[in-house]
Parts: C-alpha cells; sequence; structure tokens
C-alpha cells in the first residue's frame, strides 16, 4: 500500500514537473516571437519613412512638371510680346522733346542753338519730306520757312533751289530744298536771318 503511494506521488511529481516544463517552454516561445515581431517592426517603419520623402519628392516633381508649362508659356509670350514689340516699333519723325535732334526719313541732324524752341517741323505720314519753319513767323502768316528736307529718287529734282545734301546706296537721294519767297515780315528780319545763318551748321550736322 505504501508503495502504491509512493508510485503515485513520483508520478504526479513527474507529471507537474513536465506541466512546468511545457509551460516555461511555451512562454519562451511566446518571448521570443515577441522579440521578432519587435525587430522587424523598426524596419518595417524605417522603409515606410524611406518611401516617405520619395513619395514626397514624387508630388513635388509632379507639381514641378506640372508648373513648368506655364512657366515655358510665359516664357514664350514675353518673347512674343518683345518680338511683336520690335516688330511694330515705328520711327518718330520730328523734332526731339529735349530739342536736341531732328529726325526725318533716313537721316538725323542736331538743332543749332538759336534754333531750340524757335523751330517747328511738318512731316509728310511716310517722313520722306520735312519742312523746318520758325514757328512764330508762320502764325503770323509770313511761312517762316528755313528748309524743306525730301527724301527722293529723283535724280534731277524740279524745285526752283536746292543742295544735294547726301545720295544713298539704293539711288535715292537727299535733298535740302529752299524757299524763293520771302518768309519773314520785311519791317522786322533780324530773327529770319539769324536762324538762316545756321542752316549750313544743321545740314552739316547730318547723320545717315
Amino acid at each position: 500500500m505504501k508503495k502504491s503511494r509512493s508510485y503515485l506521488l513520483t508520478l504526479l511529481t513527474a507529471a507537474c514537473v513536465a506541466a512546468l516544463t511545457c509551460g516555461l517552454l511555451a512562454g519562451c516561445g511566446e518571448s521570443t516571437s515577441k522579440v521578432d515581431s519587435a525587430s522587424s517592426s523598426p524596419s518595417a517603419s524605417s522603409s515606410s519613412a524611406s518611401a516617405s520623402p520619395a513619395s514626397s519628392a514624387s508630388s513635388s516633381s509632379s507639381k514641378a512638371s506640372s508648373a513648368s508649362p506655364s512657366a515655358s508659356s510665359a516664357s514664350s509670350s514675353s518673347a512674343a510680346n518683345s518680338t511683336s514689340g520690335g516688330a511694330t516699333k515705328s520711327a518718330s519723325y520730328g523734332i526731339s522733346d529735349d530739342w536736341e535732334t531732328v529726325t526725318g526719313y533716313e537721316w538725323v541732324s542736331y538743332v543749332p542753338e538759336d534754333w531750340k524752341g524757335l523751330i517747328s517741323a511738318d512731316v509728310s505720314n511716310d517722313g520722306q519730306t520735312m519742312r523746318i519753319y520758325l514757328a512764330s513767323l508762320d502764325a503770323q502768316g509770313y511761312g517762316g520757312t528755313l528748309v524743306t528736307v525730301i527724301y527722293s529718287d529723283d535724280a534731277q529734282p524740279p524745285y526752283p533751289s536746292y543742295d544735294r545734301v547726301h545720295s544713298f546706296d539704293n539711288g535715292c537721294y537727299l535733298y535740302a530744298v529752299y524757299p524763293t519767297d520771302v518768309q519773314y515780315d520785311p519791317d522786322d528780319s533780324s530773327l529770319y536771318l539769324s536762324c538762316s545763318d545756321s542752316l549750313d551748321s544743321f545740314l552739316k550736322m547730318m547723320e545717315f
């Protein structure tokens, strides 16, 4: 009877030991699984984090490329405006605002000092004919014409009094045509005669 009790106690002890051993092993396995899971998690998040800048860069690239057509379009528009501005720019014929120069068709000359503020210019639409005169005398009905500058292809013009100022390579000429009648008040000729004295310097200062 004692032997059978002793045998039963031995079996129970062995069973307990076995149960404890199994429990410990199961716990170790679970712990190992948790460690593996934890060690793999940073890698995944790291991978996710590293992927994030790439997607951000991709997004930025997408925005940049979508903005690019607008930029190139604006650039083209600017160039077009510049080109069209240059193409539509027309010459300004007459006396400059600062009274320094007179510009005609294919020529420019400087304004003599004693002409400044006194002369005006009537210019044809094409700029090829310009009458330069004293404004005050013209307003009084005397004409006041000092010279009429004409750009022409006529080698023998019909003008009664003129000088050929310049011959162009294209077969055209520039003429200075002078009035043949009195252009001033006979009782007060000083202003006109004084300005007439500067006519030669005006013609000599012409640039073509």
